[in-house]
């Protein structure tokens, strides 16, 4: 993964049907649910069909957290995808109705091109296709750096009851609902104070670290017995929310960083010797990582394919790193886009540059 690989990949959003977060129960680790969220992100707003969605295999693993075996990510990410297809979801259609769904119809991949393709459950379009209302829609740079499987799922629970990203609001959840909600139904959570150290408090502390909102949990009793959370959630400053995903940035760009000062792996086949046979066989790489899209770059491309266009944003007078980007092939997309978020943050355009590569500066 490149630099700008990752940053068009952060800039993704995540948009759910709100009765897919909150009636649906599943069983999924954190990587599993990371890969999901990933290629929910893939989908356009004009979809009418579920497509296949591609990716490069290294960007795939490095995005859901996914760790090679070996420094193989195809037979590692195989392996992921194979569980993840064998795994269904329920959701609660009313009170009497349960529909259970799968979550991919087809994964494919492409080992001579490092590229695997994956469509989503045909069931799964009532929830994630045409949605204009009570829907709920989220960065997916805010998931990227959380290390515990309720994270996610907590976040977009407390997220889709939130109807106004300017006013304070509270979620009142029922306690052996949420656990359900959470896939906490262990027995070591059903005592309230383990629940409360190793899921609540662990997940919350990370959705306040790293996303866009800040969340306090009051505990609600009977008779000195916990049986509901109050969550109080309130949208984090505009410069938190910028810290935050600078934090993210600084994870991810270190790890390309590092990864492209790394030889380049040979693979070769060494028949059956003693290693001190085999020690002549092995040559050292000769040249370090390829950061750019080398297995995107095999498959033919159109002769008249535009060139993709980016706009990054710098506060003014700093030389930090880009506090967003955005990227297209489609100029008025790409402003459109670019100019809508600086709507929403508040920010003033200060500087444009021209190009392919568009610096804004802002204040």
């Amino acid at each position: 993964m490149d630099e700008n690989s990752y940053l068009e990949i952060r800039d993704k959003f995540v948009v759910k049907s709100n009765d897919l977060i909150q009636r649906s129960r599943f069983k999924l680790n954190l990587q599993q649910q990371k890969a999901i969220l990933f290629i929910v992100s893939q989908i356009k707003t004009t979809d009418e069909d579920f497509t296949p969605y591609t990716f490069e295999i290294r960007d795939f693993c490095k995005v859901c957290g996914i760790d090679s075996i070996g420094g193989n990510n195809y037979e590692t990410l195989k392996a992921a995808l194979k569980e993840l297809s064998d795994k269904s979801l329920y959701i609660m259609v009313d009170r009497n109705t349960e529909k259970l769904v799968r979550w991919l119809d087809d994964v494919t991949f492409y080992k001579d091109r490092g590229l695997v393709s994956v469509t989503i459950g045909k069931a799964m379009k009532p929830y994630l296709l045409h949605l204009h209302e009570n829907f709920t829609k989220y960065e997916l740079v805010y998931t990227l750096r959380m290390k515990h499987s309720t994270t996610p799922r907590l976040y977009e629970l407390l997220k889709s009851y939130h109807y106004n990203d300017l006013k304070p609001y509270t979620v009142t959840l029922d306690l052996e609902e949420l656990r359900k909600l959470l896939d906490a139904e262990k027995k070591t959570y059903q005592e309230y104070k383990y629940f409360k150290r190793y899921i609540i408090d662990k997940s919350v502390d990370e959705i306040n670290s790293q996303t866009d909102i800040v969340v306090s949990v009051n505990p609600l009793k009977k008779k000195r017995i916990v049986y509901a959370l109050e969550f109080h959630i309130e949208r984090q400053k505009t410069a938190d929310i910028l810290a935050n995903i600078a934090e993210t940035d600084k994870v991810f760009l270190k790890e390309v960083a590092t990864a492209a000062q790394q030889p380049e792996r040979e693979t070769i086949q060494i028949a059956a010797c003693s290693v001190k046979e085999a020690k002549p066989k092995i040559k050292p790489a000769e040249k370090p990582f390829a950061v750019k899209k080398e297995a995107a770059e095999q498959l033919p491309i159109p002769m008249d394919k535009p060139k993709r266009l980016q706009v990054r944003i710098y506060i003014k007078g700093q030389k930090a790193k880009p506090i967003k980007a955005f990227s297209s092939y489609d100029r008025t997309d790409l402003d459109q886009k670019a100019n809508q978020w600086l709507k929403e943050q508040g920010y003033q355009t200060y500087q444009q540059s021209t190009g392919t590569s568009f610096r804004w500066e802002v204040s």
